[in-house]
C-alpha cells in the first residue's frame, strides 16, 4: 500500500478539487514532509494535471500547503499579507521579517507561477 500512497494523494486531490466551492480553500498537509514522499509525488502530479491547474498554492506554513482556485488567487495572498501585517510576536512577526527582507532584496517566492506567502513555524 505504501508504494501506492501517491495514487491515493492524487486521487484525494482530484476529489476535492472537485467539490472545491469558488472562494475556497485546501489545506494540504506533508507536502514538503520528507518521510512521506509519496504524498508530494501524488500532489505534484495532480497540480500538472489539466484539473490541477485549476488550483493555485497561496501561503505555506510547515509541511502545509494553502490553496484555492486561480481566480481566488491574489485575494488569498492580500489577506495573507494583511495577516502578518498585525504581527506582534512569535512565528508571525518572525514571517513578517522574513517577507520584509524578500521585498527588500526582490525575491517573491513562487510554485507553479503563484505567489506563496511563507509563515515560518
Amino acid at each position: 500500500m505504501a508504494g501506492m500512497m501517491h495514487t491515493s494523494v492524487y486521487n484525494d486531490f482530484r476529489i476535492s478539487c472537485g467539490n472545491l466551492a469558488d472562494g475556497g480553500v485546501i489545506a494540504a498537509d506533508d507536502v514538503f514532509n520528507a518521510v512521506v514522499p509519496g504524498v508530494a509525488e501524488g500532489f505534484f502530479r495532480f497540480l500538472t494535471s489539466t484539473e490541477g491547474r485549476r488550483l493555485a498554492p497561496f501561503a505555506a506554513c510547515g509541511n502545509k500547503l494553502f490553496l484555492c482556485t486561480t481566480d481566488f488567487h491574489a485575494q488569498y495572498v492580500a489577506a495573507a499579507r494583511g495577516f502578518l501585517e498585525g504581527a506582534q510576536d512569535g512565528y508571525l512577526l518572525r514571517s513578517k521579517a522574513h517577507v520584509e527582507n524578500n521585498a527588500r532584496i526582490g525575491f517573491v517566492p513562487r510554485m507553479f507561477g503563484f505567489e506563496v506567502v511563507p509563515f515560518l513555524a
